[in-house]
């Protein structure tokens, strides 16, 4: 099995007792480009508080929580993989690279591609219509909805949406 740019939804599976192929996983660049460049997207989460909230302490209390040392150490120790990559370089530099050792090829790969590594954006005249429908449809799974069902519906609705751009 292969995962491209989706390193995160391995990690956990690479630790013992949660995966029947934990310890067989490694990491590894992808291809270099036709000029022998490893450049690639960065996909990355970002925390952002809207101008319009109503509770911006809440949001701001929430964001330097999310985005600080401790939760960010805690996150990496236990493994949550929304935490996999730690933003903070101290935490990187830190306890990630101790976990390093249950990774092979990591340490290697991440060296190999960072440096010409880069956030892109992708244009999509829809982006801003998906994206919020996309909101949406979590909210009404979080809410109660049945996942399948409404994730199904939002997956058409996309498509028609980029269809029709194009």
């Amino acid at each position: 099995m292969m995962v491209y740019d989706a390193d995160s939804a391995t990690y956990p599976q690479n630790i013992a007792g949660n995966s029947a192929q934990a310890g067989n996983l490694a990491w590894h660049p992808g291809p270099a480009g036709a000029d022998g460049s490893y450049g690639t997207n960065l996909w990355t989460w970002s925390l952002a508080m809207n101008s319009a909230s109503q509770k911006k302490l809440a949001a701001w209390l929430f964001i330097q929580w999310a985005t600080g040392k401790d939760a960010q150490t805690k996150a990496v120790q236990t493994g949550q993989a929304g935490f996999a990559d730690p933003t903070r370089q101290s935490v990187f530099d830190g306890t990630f690279k101790q976990t390093l050792g249950n990774f092979p090829g990591y340490q290697e790969t991440f060296e190999k591609v960072i440096g010409s590594t880069d956030i892109k954006f992708t244009p999509q005249t829809q982006f801003f219509e998906t994206t919020e429908e996309w909101a949406v449809a979590l909210q009404d799974i979080y809410a109660g909805q049945d996942a399948k069902a409404r994730l199904d519906t939002l997956a058409a609705a996309n498509t028609t949406a980029v269809n029709r751009a194009s």
